[in-house]
């Protein structure tokens, strides 16, 4: 998600909620355990989510592995705090 997110930086996560298009989701993908995904939604479709990295050229998003069904999201993000000499920024409050 460069540059808008990087490795490291903490979010706070809203579990469910109203997701539109242009919110940042963090989802379940593949089989690491614990491992989340971090993209913005691009396009919805009858409980599913096209998404996408904000670094198009470099990510891995919808276009390697497809539509996310809407059991596959965990949230949406809505803030970044950490690290604090970065900017934070609130997302789609």
């Amino acid at each position: 998600m460069l540059p808008t997110l990087t490795p490291g930086d903490f979010l706070v996560i809203k579990i469910g909620g109203n997701i539109q298009i242009g919110d940042l989701v963090a989802f379940k993908q593949g089989e690491v355990a614990g491992q989340l995904l971090i993209k913005r939604v691009v396009d919805l479709r009858d409980a599913a989510y096209w998404v996408s990295g904000d670094n198009v050229k470099e990510s891995d998003d919808s276009r390697k592995f497809g539509w996310v069904e809407s059991n596959q999201i965990i949230g949406k993000v809505i803030f970044k705090y950490w690290p604090v000499f970065k900017k934070s920024f609130k997302v789609n409050l």
